[in-house]
């Protein structure tokens, strides 16, 4: 289950029986939920749930700490879905509910993990997971073998690739969901602009690591630009007039070039830890903007194993089931 992504999975001696997403998950559409999959809640014997709420709350707090008096808004709006998921939750699975199976709760990357790799068909595979940080950790390596999956590197909201790409779009004139659209802008621009990003918005490491300089961004929804500030680092000395013309196809342009750049570091870097031959990653609107397949191969690897960006309630289940049950098992 997944309360962030509004998503749930059910697995029967392993097997993915049914997965579903919605806009919400509530009563009635948990209820719905499981009695199209045939079982109710006394039948379940495990609930496995993505994106832990402790984990959560000290991203939030300390994001609205580091803004002072401006973080009290930020506080409030990220933390009230929080407190409803958790009284949710309490009414659905608590001790007077009708479930009394066991509550695990599995790390959001620790899920994208296990989504990919235990859905790969690989037997060993390094393993790249990018989100935009709704928990503390937006970008993690790891390796997957067997019956398990670690994390082996990991990166922190807010320096997290997808909130960086998001920060653009609404600059270049596009919507979150157009991935597409993006990639053509990408392909009629020029890289005109990636210098001045590379040397006034980010510090990226030879590992892929990087840091974002916060004097460019802020947190009012997300991740968002200073557009005073980007405008005079990339020399737009007018305010863009709305329409996308030669600026904004020149900014996709040098944006692609950027994230192709930390890309492939954070996949060599991921190729050098493991020694794998085999790579899973999750697909984020950050991975699927992107012509990946010469990044994947200028990397060192040979296969390439790419899950659907709605996987997390998914890869919670294979979580409990290959891992946990399994470690469990062994006590």
């Amino acid at each position: 289950m997944s309360p962030s992504d509004q998503g749930l999975c059910l697995l029967r001696d392993g097997e993915i029986c049914n997965t579903e997403y919605g806009e919400a998950i509530t009563t009635f559409s948990l209820q719905g939920y499981l009695h199209s999959c045939g079982v109710t809640l006394q039948e379940l014997d495990l609930l496995a749930i993505t994106d832990r709420p402790s984990v959560q709350w000290q991203r939030i707090l300390r994001t609205g700490f580091s803004m002072g008096l401006e973080g009290a808004t930020l506080f409030v709006k990220e933390m009230l879905p929080q407190i409803r998921s958790k009284r949710g939750m309490d009414k659905w699975f608590g001790g007077k509910s009708d479930f009394q199976g066991e509550t695990l709760f599995v790390g959001r990357h620790e899920s994208l993990a296990a989504a990919t790799f235990f859905q790969s068909g690989f037997e060993d595979a390094a393993i790249v997971t990018m989100d935009s940080g709704l928990e503390r950790v937006a970008c993690a390596c790891g390796t997957g073998a067997s019956n398990q999956v670690a994390i082996d590197a990991e990166q922190n909201y807010p320096h997290s690739l997808e909130l960086f790409y998001l920060a653009f779009l609404p600059v270049i004139g596009l919507k979150s969901e157009e991935t597409d659209r993006f990639a053509e802008l990408a392909a009629a621009g020029k890289p005109k602009y990636s210098d001045q990003i590379f040397t006034a918005l980010l510090d990226l490491k030879e590992d892929g690591s990087f840091r974002l300089d916060m004097d460019y961004f802020s947190y009012a929804n997300g991740l968002s630009l200073c557009m005073q500030n980007l405008r005079e680092a990339l020399g737009w000395y007018t305010a863009p007039v709305g329409t996308i013309g030669t600026k904004e196809k020149d900014l996709a342009c040098s944006l692609s070039v950027v994230m192709e750049e930390i890309l492939l570091r954070m996949l060599q870097y991921s190729y050098r830890i493991s020694s794998m031959k085999n790579l899973c990653i999750n697909n984020s609107r950050s991975f699927s903007c992107l012509d990946s397949t010469p990044l994947v191969k200028a990397s060192g690897f040979d296969n390439l194993h790419v899950q659907d960006i709605h996987s997390s309630a998914t890869g919670a289940a294979l979580y409990a089931w290959h891992q946990h049950r399994k470690l469990s098992n062994k006590k």
